[in-house]
Parts: structure tokens; sequence; C-alpha cells
């Protein structure tokens, strides 16, 4: 569980920066959304490596599971919006 804290910790901080900096730069609220967007999709995966011990071949199929249902719901969202 060790692993899961020090990643959170530091994509926490990262993304807490880059929102900053973001806002300050172009007064954009999207901006921030994607930053949170990606620190949470972060926080999932580490958690799931984390907690259930997945090895390596396990890490790239739960990535590549996980784009392939975000582009699916990113291509579904855009269809119907």
């Amino acid at each position: 569980m060790v692993l899961f804290q020090i990643v959170g910790f530091l994509v926490f901080w990262v993304a807490l920066i880059a929102a900053i900096i973001l806002y300050a730069n172009f007064r954009k609220f999207s901006h921030i959304m994607y930053v949170i967007s990606v620190s949470i999709y972060v926080f999932t995966v580490s958690y799931v490596v984390d907690v259930f011990s997945v090895g390596k071949n396990g890490i790239i199929m739960l990535l590549a599971f996980s784009s392939i249902l975000m582009l699916g719901l990113g291509f579904y969202l855009k269809r119907r919006g």
C-alpha cells in the first residue's frame, strides 16, 4: 500500500501546481477539469495495481482496457451531445 500513497501524494501536488498555473495563465475552468480527470485516472490505476498486486502484464492489460473504455465513452458522449 506504500506505492499508492507515494504516487497519490506526488500526483496530488503536481496536479495542484499545474491547475494553479493553468488557471493563472488562461483563466479557463476547463483546463482545471482536464488536470483533475488525469489525476483521478492515475489515482485509480495506481490503486488497482497496488491493492490487487497486479504484475507487469496485468498493468499493461489494465491500461489498455481503461484507455479503450475511455475512448468508447468519449465517442459516445461526442455523438450524444
